[in-house]
């Protein structure tokens, strides 16, 4: 378990952004591993879970990182009625139910 300060719960910006750039950094460290894991876990070929998958976790993770440091709340109008709100704003960890055959590829959406 983790505790607050390690989860990046209320905690600045660019803290939580480095934690999850030590999560992408962990992932990259055993990223033939966690494929290995995926593939077999979600019966999956290994080259899926590699390039989609275990790829797909650390770019997400490290854009996230990114979208904490540049941190703006915007307002975006997608058509004649439609209006996109962005506020950022952390509240709190949340919990995921995943697919089955999707675990790390939902995780760090």
């Amino acid at each position: 378990m983790h505790t607050k300060k390690e989860s990046g719960v209320d905690s600045p910006e660019e803290a939580r952004a480095a934690f999850l750039d030590k999560i992408a950094n962990r992932i990259e460290e055993r990223f033939e591993e966690f494929a290995k894991l995926e593939s077999e876990d979600c019966g999956k070929p290994i080259s899926t879970a590699r390039m989609i998958d275990i790829d797909c976790a650390v770019q997400n993770f490290r854009f996230f990182a990114g979208a904490l440091r540049h941190e703006e709340t915007s307002c975006h109008t997608i058509s004649n009625t439609v209006v996109s709100y962005t506020l950022r704003r952390p509240v709190r960890i949340a919990g995921l139910i995943t697919p089955g055959n999707l675990r790390m590829f939902v995780f760090h959406h």
